[in-house]
């Protein structure tokens, strides 16, 4: 940060990227601003604007800040005190007192009908709109910053006071969102300000649209999501992102919703083209790609799941990569807001074309083979069809799985003559499965090899999750049911409808083997833990619940269970306690050892399980993956005293971990000792942490780093 002395508010002005505004202090005492554009060119300015000074940012939108003279709240005040501020243009509008008590909201929902004018021969007028808890406020301001008086209206639709979100608005009209109660039902709202025919008074006019119909079924409704929305205005249109989140480490899945007037309908837009979204929850905006500003993504502050950062989602390849924020004066109140040089919200769809591209499903075959087809069997130099039958099965069984795809592509005789793909046990480590669209599109990775990403395969037409893998077979969830498939043999089956969402889904062995159990543990929403259990054969799943307090307070993680020594184990997602199901003579039973490791509470970003020879590993990863603790279990007979051991050294072993999937493999070269693969990218590469030099490293190259900012993180993947 650059923070050696406070910058001169000109600073703010002459910016040219998006910025999180962040403020320090509390009532008059704010004094001390952070703009921040650390995710973009990591930097930051610390600033003492006097505009700001003594004030609290309750939005932003369309360049311009929402301010509130915090003296109100100190002095118990039910009269406020607003101001507009513009960070790029310094321009200043002072509200006129508004007499309303807010109850302490951290935010206000408000919308201009169009931003300020900046011309002073302008005689229009713009129509400011702030939103509290029932009540819908309007101001006229003039382009020479003189203001009305305010409006005020009472919100009630079919004789209920909806929560009013996701303020928007379009060519002088406001859209919001009512929610009605406790429910999440929704429906599309619009304000405008009327005046009578003499205009000497005016009045705000609330209607409720008809029903929005939403698009057909979303990877969101497949993919087990906790959803927040965010609405934009861009480009003459009304956008909302659903950003849906289910594992602690972020989020798991973006959509965006075009909204359709005319059809009355929300369409999904696969693409933004030369755009980027800005999402905050008390305003969003967005702004043309320059730079290090990337089109096509979303840029979302996860103060929740990652610890202050901002996530920047690529829609072209569905994932995510997490990018840094400032380290912070404290104390630091007001939650940050995004503000974008207008200059930025221009669009260009010159390079709509090439943000768009994507791998295309009629590119690929179906099932689980390469999308290239063999050559002509004709072509010169290409001897391969004068070998012996026998010897091109022996060349066949000994090969790499990748350099088995590609050897029969090499000719039609060589393709006759091998027989489809299976798993392969000559393969010296797991692969990365890489989903990059909402349907089975993927790339198959090779953790040490440069030539995975040729590896494209089509592996399903349809919407689908994946829940569990193990050895070669992956548990999935489509539109309707849930399945176990081996996408080498092709062989799958049907499981019995699930009685409800399941989470974190495992199983014992082969699902083909008759000893093979399948099971569920998940927490409900009103403190049960709830595991589900399936014995082969069963023709419907087995529910056993209880309360979390009776449970020993446990708060199961998002991760697979892992199976060992018997029974199904799983973490506690905050301390790292370890939880047994097993089945006793046929009973399910549920045990609970307090045996955290020694990590400090809340400094868990992530945690997974993995049977490494015949022990126990526990695999903890810290806030912003600033670290990485591995850690053994002393106990192989479940005695009462069991205890995470602390291993910097993982003799010849490497682990591979993802939220559905645990391996480790041995290897005999001492070089990839002590590698905890992780389902992240940099470039086409897998990145992989050393427990030896305490930093995340790529094959092939000597760069190194101390966290997981800047690496990509796909939403769906898995090893296999």
């Amino acid at each position: 940060m650059d923070d050696d002395k406070l910058s001169p508010p000109s600073v703010v002005a002459g910016q040219s990227l998006p910025c999180l505004i962040y403020t320090h202090g509390y009532g008059k005492s704010k004094k001390v601003q952070t703009f921040s554009t650390s995710a973009f060119n990591n930097r930051s300015y610390l600033k003492s604007i006097p505009e700001m000074r003594g004030k609290a940012v309750r939005a932003a939108g369309q360049g311009w800040l929402l301010l509130r003279d915090e003296r109100s709240e100190v002095e118990d005040r039910d009269d406020y005190s607003f101001t507009l501020w513009n960070p790029f243009t310094l321009k200043s509008i002072h509200l006129p007192t508004l007499n309303f008590h807010d109850e302490g909201l951290p935010g206000v929902q408000f919308a201009f009908t169009s931003p300020p004018s900046n011309e002073e021969v302008d005689t229009n007028c713009c129509f400011l709109f702030l939103f509290f808890e029932g009540w819908a406020f309007s101001c006229p301001i003039r382009a020479d910053s003189r203001c009305g008086c305010w409006v005020s209206k009472r919100i009630e639709l079919d004789g209920e006071a909806p929560a009013i979100r996701h303020v928007v608005a379009l060519n002088g009209v406001v859209y919001a969102s009512a929610y009605f109660g406790q429910s999440l039902l929704r429906n599309l709202v619009c304000f405008k300000v009327v005046s009578d025919n003499d205009g000497s008074n005016s009045s705000i006019a609330i209607t409720q649209l008809p029903h929005i119909k939403m698009p057909p079924q979303s990877i969101l409704h497949i993919w087990l999501c906790k959803t927040r929305f965010y609405t934009v205005e861009s480009c003459g249109n009304i956008y909302e992102v659903h950003v849906g989140t289910r594992h602690y480490d972020g989020v798991y899945a973006i959509q965006v919703l075009e909204l359709d007037l005319d059809r009355g309908m929300w369409v999904e837009v696969k693409c933004l083209g030369d755009r980027a979204f800005l999402l905050a929850d008390y305003g969003s905006t967005w702004c043309s790609a320059t730079g290090t500003v990337k089109g096509n993504s979303v840029y979302v502050f996860e103060p929740d799941y990652i610890d202050e950062a901002v996530a920047c989602y690529a829609l072209s390849d569905c994932s995510s990569t997490f990018l840094p924020c400032p380290k912070l004066l404290n104390p630091r109140t007001d939650f940050p807001v995004w503000v974008a040089p207008p200059q930025l919200n221009k669009y260009s769809a010159t390079r709509q074309s090439q943000q768009c591209e994507q791998l295309k499903p009629s590119e690929a075959v179906s099932a689980i083979k390469c999308v290239s087809q063999p050559q002509d069997d004709n072509l010169s130099g290409n001897n391969l069809n004068e070998l012996p039958l026998h010897i091109i099965e022996l060349i066949s069984e000994h090969m790499h799985l990748f350099d088995y795809w590609n050897f029969r592509r090499t000719c039609k005789l060589i393709q006759s003559a091998t027989v489809i793909p299976q798993w392969r046990t000559n393969n010296s480590l797991p692969l990365l499965m890489v989903f990059e669209d909402d349907g089975g599109l993927c790339r198959v990775m090779d953790p040490c090899r440069d030539d995975s990403p040729s590896f494209v395969l089509q592996f399903s037409q349809h919407l689908f999750d994946i829940n569990f893998s193990k050895n070669g077979w992956l548990l999935i969830t489509d539109e309707s049911s849930l399945q176990y498939y081996n996408p080498f043999t092709r062989e799958r089956g049907d499981l019995p409808p699930a009685p409800c969402l399941l989470m974190s889904l495992g199983f014992s062995s082969y699902p083909t083997c008759p000893s093979c159990l399948t099971v569920s543990i998940g927490i409900k929403g009103d403190g049960e833990i709830i595991i589900h259990y399936l014995r082969f054969g069963d023709k419907e799943w087995n529910s056993w619940g209880f309360d979390i307090s009776e449970g020993g307070n446990f708060f199961p993680g998002y991760c697979s269970p892992v199976y060992y020594a018997g029974g199904f184990y799983v973490l506690d997602m905050d301390t790292g306690n370890l939880g047994i199901f097993e089945l006793v003579d046929g009973d399910p039973r549920w045990t609970v050892h307090n045996n955290r490791p020694p990590i400090r509470a809340g400094e868990i970003h992530s945690s997974y399980l993995v049977v490494c020879g015949e022990e126990l590993f526990s695999v903890f990863i810290g806030k912003n993956g600033s670290w990485i603790q591995a850690f053994k279990l002393n106990n192989t007979n479940k005695k009462k005293k069991m205890k995470w051991v602390r291993v910097k050294d993982l003799g010849n072993h490497i682990l591979f971990i993802s939220h559905v999937s645990c391996y480790s493999v041995v290897t005999r070269e001492r070089n990839m000792r002590n590698r905890i693969y992780l389902p992240w990218l940099k470039g086409n590469r897998v990145v992989f942490y050393s427990l030896q030099t305490e930093k995340y490293h790529v094959d092939g190259s000597d760069d190194y780093s101390s966290d997981f900012f800047f690496t990509k993180q796909p939403f769906r993947c898995c090893w296999i």
